[in-house]
């Protein structure tokens, strides 16, 4: 986040500035903290995230590849270096970050509440 900026905002120019989508709608959806997402760095950082996760709706006319799962795009400062819509079935938990997994499995187990720890 930006000094002074909005989770909201934060969300549109994080989506944008790493996909080149722009948001049309959003919603929030959850807000995951506490034990679950405790990371350690390799200098031995410890620290815990709060992540606020959204549902958000962007137009994919002329974005999508002919595969019509990878987004065309190229982000300039290199943080997303492929973008590819996938069902959930496919998404193997044991390859994503151990900060995000959580949001990844409660998506594969359906858990719904608004707070997560």
């Amino acid at each position: 986040m930006h000094a002074g900026e909005s989770i909201e905002e934060t969300m549109i120019r994080e989506v944008y500035e790493e996909t080149g989508l722009e948001v049309k709608q959003k919603e929030l959806y959850t807000v995951y903290s506490g034990s679950r997402m405790k990371y350690k760095y390799p200098d031995g950082n410890e620290v815990v995230f709060v992540m606020f996760i959204f549902h958000a709706e962007a137009d994919l006319t002329g974005k999508l590849a002919a595969d019509n799962k990878t987004l065309i795009y190229v982000d300039e400062s290199r943080e997303s270096l492929k973008l590819e819509f996938k069902f959930i079935e496919e998404i193997n938990i044991e390859e994503i970050s151990t900060v995000q997994r959580p949001v990844f499995e409660d998506l594969k187990k359906g858990v719904t509440t608004l707070l997560r720890t």
